[in-house]
């Protein structure tokens, strides 16, 4: 019992890693829903520019990186990327829409904005862990490269010697000279 404890404890980091970047993930991915299916509510957190294109296009992208990004997130696939894609989004999030409301702000959404651009920061650098998509991809593709060079130096080796000639009595095999 007490090994399997210091087991789980070794582990544990790694695990936590991954549980904070599975909930970020749906997190996100719920945001993107709610930003498509209440549009008003994006829209007019955009539309401090006075412009109606760019508010919209702003919005269709928040979505978009929310919901794509949050499920890539939460599976751990393409990890890095995933998390690139959403950190314009949090710094526009932090700077353009919750700066102005200042900390300790009973609403705490600079405070959560800045959390999870933080944590977009360090997943879109160290990537996700051992519980993701990547590592399974990972692991599959190192297996697959071990065998291919397994398999070729099996061909190597299977390949029968040719006896030739060498110059003035001696012997050549696959071109070296006995």
């Amino acid at each position: 019992m007490l090994s399997s404890l210091r087991t789980i404890r070794d582990k544990a980091p790694t695990i936590g890693f991954d549980v904070l970047r599975m909930y970020l993930g749906v997190a996100l991915f719920v945001r993107g829903v709610l930003f498509v299916s209440h549009p008003d509510r994006i829209h007019a957190l955009v539309q401090q520019s006075g412009d109606w294109f760019m508010p919209m296009l702003i919005a269709h992208f928040i979505a978009a990186a929310h919901i794509g990004g949050g499920l890539l997130l939460a599976l751990g696939l393409a990890t890095r990327l995933a998390a690139a894609a959403q950190i314009p989004v949090l710094i526009g999030a932090v700077f353009l829409v919750h700066w102005h409301d200042g900390l300790l702000n009973p609403s705490q959404s600079l405070e959560l904005a800045g959390l999870v651009l933080a944590m977009l920061i360090v997943y879109a650098i160290c990537g996700a862990g051992l519980l993701s998509l990547d590592e399974r991809l990972r692991r599959a593709n190192a297996r697959l490269e071990a065998e291919e060079r397994l398999e070729a130096e099996e061909r190597e080796e299977s390949v029968p010697s040719t006896h030739v000639p060498g110059p003035i009595g001696r012997e050549r095999t696959h071109g070296a000279v006995r």
